[in-house]
């Protein structure tokens, strides 16, 4: 490494934003703890965040989807990589570290949710939609609609299993909106099918009239304006 070449007295910051229930949370973080090797005598500063649990820090840094690396230079965002690719990761570090012009928001290759594509809601090259995918697309359709409001959330509202989906069900009850919710950590299938199906990455999700609302933050500033009552009303 005795190539990088930029200013000596540069900041640097890896922020690796992860969620304990992650499937690659094991392996990313053992992969987090080698990479101060990749840059001896910078001055680089490795913190992980708990995404779900940081709410404020998440959105500072505009974290949608876990796990996020967000690469940071004199406090300011050089690059993102999400979804965890360890190769991507060590060469943005060393990229970062080496005076390389900041990159736009986000390299590697994230996850893109498209309605009707992939195995879930997929279709074929020929256009024929998968009869897995159209059973799956139909139950979610009824899940959705089986209450004026309705929620994916991780856990249950009695027993959130992370800090977006508690503070959803915290707001929806003390604006005494009544909701129906469906624990996405039970079934892998209508958790990756609503992901898909109705083209929102993150949980949890907001359903009213059947329809997809939006997230935790797109509700909060509903009902702070006043607007979100009005459309349960008129569900």
């Amino acid at each position: 490494m005795s190539g990088l070449i930029s200013p000596p007295n540069t900041q640097y910051t890896l922020l690796y934003f992860f969620a304990s229930w992650h499937a690659s949370h094991s392996q990313l973080s053992a992969v987090f703890k080698s990479l101060p090797a990749l840059v001896p005598n910078k001055n680089c500063t490795f913190r992980t965040v708990e995404a779900e649990t940081n709410t404020e820090e998440s959105e500072k840094y505009g974290v949608k989807v876990v796990p996020t690396f967000v690469f940071l230079r004199d406090a300011e965002i050089w690059g993102k990589v999400e979804e965890g690719d360890p190769a991507k990761i060590s060469r943005s570090l060393v990229s970062m570290c080496s005076g390389v012009q900041p990159q736009v928001q986000s390299f590697g290759n994230p996850t893109k949710h498209t309605k009707n594509e992939g195995t879930t809601g997929g279709v074929k090259d020929d256009g024929v939609v998968e009869k897995e995918g159209e059973g799956m697309v139909k139950r979610l359709n009824s899940m959705v609609r089986s209450a004026p409001c309705f929620v994916f959330l991780k856990g249950t509202p009695s027993s959130p299993k992370c800090g977006f989906s508690r503070q959803v069900c915290e707001l929806l009850s003390n604006n005494k909106v009544p909701f129906v919710s469906f624990d996405i950590l039970e079934d892998e299938g209508v958790r990756g099918g609503a992901k898909e199906v109705f083209e929102w990455p993150t949980f949890p999700m907001i359903y009213v009239g059947g329809e997809l609302v939006g997230g935790l933050d797109v509700v909060r500033d509903m009902i702070e304006e006043g607007e979100f009552q009005d459309i349960v009303d008129e569900s």
